[in-house]
């Protein structure tokens, strides 16, 4: 089993002092892989409602040896307050990601359900080795991510924020693990794409 935990201590949204865990496992070859991200924060600024505490659960299933097809269950309790559950299906083409998600969660237990679906890109923006000279260094972001959502089963489209948040605390474990794609079965699937890599790169 591959495992990894990551802890991050500081501060959220300029305000919000605390800390968050987030943890990996996935087996030897992708398919499958177990995740959890919890934290809690406060702002002593506030009287009330001073205290976030989140906990989500996370399930991917890759369905293909290939690992260009994916699909990911996302359920617990968001930075929000709301509960509920969000199910992706991503797909790679080459290191670009397009991702089709619904999410439903609510505030409280008397308090009705939202529904959103959206579409969400992402495409590496950074050179693939970075350049730097005696005094001076470039390096891009990680990656640029865009997403277009919308309410859905409901009769009308206010907009609405707040729901199925999870914060980021800098670089996430699929992030710092080549964005979830460190399995055996991904190395084994893309050594052409890794010795070219390594040639061009020892070369410089």
């Amino acid at each position: 089993m591959n495992t990894q935990a990551r802890l991050s201590l500081g501060t959220a949204y300029t305000s919000w002092d605390g800390r968050q865990l987030e943890t990996s496992t996935q087996t030897n070859n992708g398919r499958h892989k177990f995740g959890y991200t919890g934290g809690s924060f406060k702002n002593d600024s506030f009287q009330q409602n001073n205290e976030k505490n989140y906990r989500l659960l996370n399930y991917r299933y890759v369905n293909n040896d290939q690992q260009t097809s994916v699909t990911e269950i996302t359920q617990g309790k968001f930075w929000g307050g709301d509960k509920g559950f969000s199910v992706n299906q991503r797909f790679w083409y080459g290191d670009t990601t397009l991702n089709v998600y619904f999410r439903r969660s609510r505030m409280g237990e008397g308090q009705p359900l939202v529904s959103f679906a959206g579409l969400q890109f992402a495409i590496p923006f950074t050179p693939r080795e970075n350049k730097s000279l005696e005094h001076l260094g470039f390096r891009g972001v990680s990656q640029w991510t865009y997403s277009l959502e919308t309410k859905v089963l409901e009769k009308d489209n206010i907009i609405t924020g707040g729901y199925g948040e999870v914060p980021r605390i800098g670089d996430s474990l699929v992030t710092t693990f080549n964005r979830d794609r460190n399995s055996t079965r991904y190395f084994d699937t893309n050594l052409s794409r890794m010795r070219n890599a390594y040639l061009n790169l020892g070369n410089n």
